[in-house]
């Protein structure tokens, strides 16, 4: 009844899916966004009497053609279906399977117990003026680190896609900065969009301008070597001194690749830019193996293969190795000779 009050209107045919989610990206994940449209979201608080003579309460979502009514199966620490699942029998599959649970039962397929990439592993790094040339971020010791953005050493990395269908992968674009000072990786840019092989180009030569990259790199597979030649041709014709080279799959699942990313995360050594959504919140929360959005994240694992290791980091190696580590950046900054 709720659904029906939300979505039925003279003139528009009622049609009702019930079913609960299995994973992101999902048949119900597909129905929502094809019937969706795109349109704003627009939210309703019904209500309705049951034959016990109980009245429920429930928010209804309306987007496009479809109306949308998601519940848990404990919602505020109750029971919703007691006679199907008792708080007894949630609790008990929450711990044999919770990322089922999670799915299934709470109809929250990212539910922060059952994903693979974890909040508390995101670092930050912020610009310290208007100007964009210098970013500081925080080391483990809590203290703030300063770097200009000409002395971190880029690598620029794209997977370009060939489709621009509703259900297709997307274009991903992403540059890294690595502080040669700290060995800290910092993801400067990260996009992702369902773009024509010329707007992934433009892009892509627009981003290497922008953070002045050296060498960039393009997934190479199938047609997409066609694709590197052309940009290669295209960056000598607009006089963009960067070296274009490849990158291969090497036999390697995509979630294989993802998976290297883990390390990097929980050990602090990557620091995300603040609004960086495609990548945080499109992705990175709601990845899982077998996840359909996973193109940003993929284009990153790419280019943690290729970008510079430092022999050692500002927190690693002994006192006297770290003091004359940063010696060493102090005379390289100011252009003087080191011993």
């Amino acid at each position: 009844p709720l659904l029906s009050n939300a979505g039925n209107f003279p003139g528009f045919p009622f049609r009702c899916f019930i079913g609960t989610c299995w994973w992101i990206g999902d048949t119900y994940e597909h129905i929502e966004k094809s019937l969706g449209m795109d349109q704003p979201v627009k939210r309703f608080r019904l209500r309705v009497r049951l034959s016990t003579g109980k009245t429920i309460h429930r928010e209804v979502t309306r987007q496009g053609n479809i109306a949308i009514l998601k519940m848990a199966a404990m919602e505020n620490g109750v029971e919703v279906f007691p006679k199907i699942w008792s708080i007894e029998a949630i609790e008990e599959m929450r711990f044999s399977d919770p990322e089922l649970c999670a799915c299934n039962l709470f109809n929250n397929p990212s539910a922060a117990d059952i994903r693979t990439f974890s909040d508390d592993w995101l670092r930050y790094w912020r610009f310290t003026n208007d100007k964009a040339d210098t970013i500081t971020y925080k080391l483990e010791d809590g203290k703030n680190h300063y770097v200009k953005v000409d002395e971190l050493i880029k690598r620029a990395v794209t997977d370009p896609a060939f489709s621009t269908s509703g259900d297709s992968s997307r274009a991903a674009c992403v540059v890294v900065g690595t502080d040669m000072e700290t060995g800290k990786h910092l993801i400067l840019e990260a996009t992702a969009k369902q773009q024509d092989p010329e707007d992934n180009l433009e892009d892509f030569l627009n981003l290497i301008q922008k953070w002045n990259v050296r060498v960039a790199y393009v997934e190479l597979a199938g047609q997409q070597l066609a694709y590197l030649q052309w940009l290669q041709r295209e960056a000598i014709s607009r006089g963009i001194p960067v070296s274009l080279e490849k990158v291969t799959p090497g036999g390697r699942r995509k979630d294989a690749r993802i998976e290297t990313l883990l390390i990097p995360f929980k050990q602090g050594e990557l620091y995300v830019g603040h609004g960086q959504s495609v990548l945080i919140d499109d992705e990175y929360r709601h990845w899982r193996p077998g996840s359909r959005r996973a193109d940003v994240l993929d284009a990153l694992a790419y280019a943690m293969e290729v970008v510079p290791k430092p022999a050692f980091s500002e927190s690693g190696g002994s006192a006297k190795e770290r003091s004359q580590h940063q010696l060493n950046s102090y005379l390289r900054r100011r252009g003087l000779q080191t011993a």
